[in-house]
């Protein structure tokens, strides 16, 4: 066999180096190496080096990664069969260029790199007609009965990069990354004990550039081949088929830590309503483990609400609709009962169809209560639990825009109490705050249900009566406001009496405000604290503002 020193590319030489001259003289940006026959940089000639070429400092293979490094090793091979190959790559920076492998010892003594940024034109590399194929995915080689590779066919030099003299006589085990070893270990043992039944197993085999291939390998023992090998390997690169199902894997990884990770529970369902997927979060807003049915994993909703959760699932797997619901939990042991936001959503095949559904959920049993909380500080009085003025004139501004009855008609009944501050004065603000809330208390029983009692300020309180078609409606709700206020109210040792001033406004809702009927109720009120008879005094009739429109019907 000749030394591989001696041997020649089949491109001849002239050619060879007619493009190197042509690569040097047209990319003055292109950078050189100088390599031996093993692929060991060496030091760049002189003779190259005047050039004025940037020198390669950086191997190839350290400069692209992935599977242009498997290229990148196939064109070194191939220069060394052939005399010359070209490799377009995308580098590590992410920038493009094409890496020449060409034989020029016969002209400089030295094998060279050249990187050329950029992709050169298809003119210049159809001139070496050695371009990289395609790597081969299939091969075989034989071991013998203590397995030492015997043999191997050109294919599976092509799909590892290693010739029958790098790896003759060596145990394959040599070439199995560790992780793998037991798994060769019994599937050797399987097929020695087996002879003539393929055995089937995959690991990962060393590539001559250092990088793993995955690999299918079927073996088969024949004992009577003894001098050829008596265990056949057939190999099959899997590489990308493990890579994708790495990729694959990594996804659901991570599909699964983000689902557990967050705040809300998810559950997925099939068409008939099974459990494909729950997280733990689940788990802990519906107090139930996983169960293997949608209705068995809610089995804590209130029943009005499992109605509303099953029409919404129907809703969604039927038409694809997205659903949103609000769902209530009954109380488990001691605990409040729960108040959870389900979203509903389809899910589809590859086909477009409904396959599922996702449902994603939010205990909200907090924010709940923050915001009756908030609501209830925005409208209502702390101290009386009367609507505050704000929320009592919006309300009157409401009912006064109700206009489809001609007759309709609302009152508003202004309270103010009289003697309070000296009672305040002689008793404390604690005392005065208690005849407050005791006024308030008294007028929510003299009222009728329909009626809202507001605290407008001080010691100043506006019933608000509506679907009153007279006045004289009003002043009945206004005399019982007045008699509820007769008894006494005892502060520690001291029984206080209550005394109100009230005036009436009565209005058909569309002549006037509610800043109008309310002045005219606060100056009836007046009137009332002038004759001190403790009567409630009635206003006359809102005559009709010149800016709100006509009477319904006109």
């Amino acid at each position: 066999m000749a030394d591989v020193e001696d041997e020649v590319g089949i491109l001849p030489v002239e050619a060879v180096l007619a493009v190197f001259d042509r690569l040097l003289d047209g990319y003055p940006d292109a950078r050189v190496a100088a390599v031996n026959y093993q692929g060991i940089y060496q030091e760049l000639p002189a003779d190259l080096r005047a050039r004025g070429h940037e020198e390669l400092k950086d191997r190839a293979f350290d400069l692209v990664e992935g599977d242009d490094r498997v290229r990148m090793f196939d064109g070194w091979r191939l220069t060394r069969q052939n005399g010359a190959a070209t490799v377009p790559v995308t580098l590590i920076s992410g920038e493009r260029a094409t890496f020449y492998f060409l034989d020029t010892r016969e002209a400089y003594g030295t094998l060279v790199v050249v990187m050329v940024p950029g992709e050169i034109g298809e003119e210049l590399l159809g001139e070496l007609q050695a371009d990289v194929p395609a790597r081969s995915r299939f091969g075989r080689y034989w071991r013998n009965d203590v397995a030492r590779v015997v043999r191997m066919d050109g294919a599976a030099e092509q799909l590892l990069g290693y010739d029958l003299d790098g790896i003759r006589g060596r145990e394959a085990v040599e070439f199995i990354h560790p992780e793998d070893h037991n798994l060769a270990y019994d599937n050797w043992i399987e097929t020695i004990s087996s002879p003539g039944i393929a055995r089937r197993w995959r690991g990962r085999h060393l590539h001559i550039d250092g990088s793993y291939l995955w690999i299918e390998f079927t073996n088969t023992y024949a004992p009577e081949d003894l001098e050829t090998g008596s265990v056949l390997s057939e190999m099959m690169d899997v590489s990308e088929e493990m890579a994708a199902n790495e990729r694959a894997r990594e996804r659901e990884e991570l599909l699964q830590r983000l689902a557990e990770s967050l705040p809300t529970g998810i559950v997925q369902i099939d068409l008939a309503g099974r459990i494909v997927f729950t997280n733990t979060r689940l788990h802990q807003i519906v107090g139930t483990g996983p169960m293997p049915t949608l209705r068995e994993q809610f089995v804590g909703v209130e029943p009005d609400d499992r109605r509303k959760l099953a029409s919404a699932v129907d809703r969604v797997i039927g038409s694809g609709a997205d659903v949103d619901l609000d769902l209530r939990l009954a109380a488990r042991g001691d605990g409040p009962s729960q108040t959870c936001r389900l979203i509903v959503r389809a899910l589809h095949d590859a086909g477009g169809m409904v396959a599922g559904a996702v449902i994603t959920v939010e205990d909200i049993t907090e924010a709940m209560i923050l915001r009756q909380e908030l609501e209830q500080r925005a409208n209502f009085d702390q101290l009386t639990s009367c609507n505050n003025r704000a929320s009592t004139m919006a309300r009157l501004d409401w009912l006064l825009s109700q206009t489809t009855a001609p007759t309709a008609g609302t009152a508003v009944i202004f309270l103010d109490l009289d003697d309070f501050k000296p009672i305040n004065d002689r008793l404390g603000h604690a005392s005065g705050d208690l005849v407050l809330a005791a006024v308030a208390d008294r007028l929510r029983l003299a009222v009728r249900g329909q009626d809202l009692v507001g605290r407008l300020g001080g010691d100043e309180f506006l019933a608000v009566c509506p679907g009153v078609d007279r006045p004289e409606v009003a002043e009945a709700v206004a005399e019982r406001i007045a008699h509820q206020l007769t008894d006494p109210l005892v502060l520690g040792d001291e029984a206080v009496r209550l005394k109100a001033s009230m005036g009436i406004a009565w209005s058909l809702n569309w002549a006037t405000t509610a800043e109008r009927l309310v002045a005219r109720a606060d100056a009836a009120m007046y009137e009332a604290k002038r004759r001190g008879d403790g009567r409630p005094f009635l206003a006359p009739p809102v005559a009709p503002d010149r800016d709100r429109r006509s009477r319904p019907g006109a």
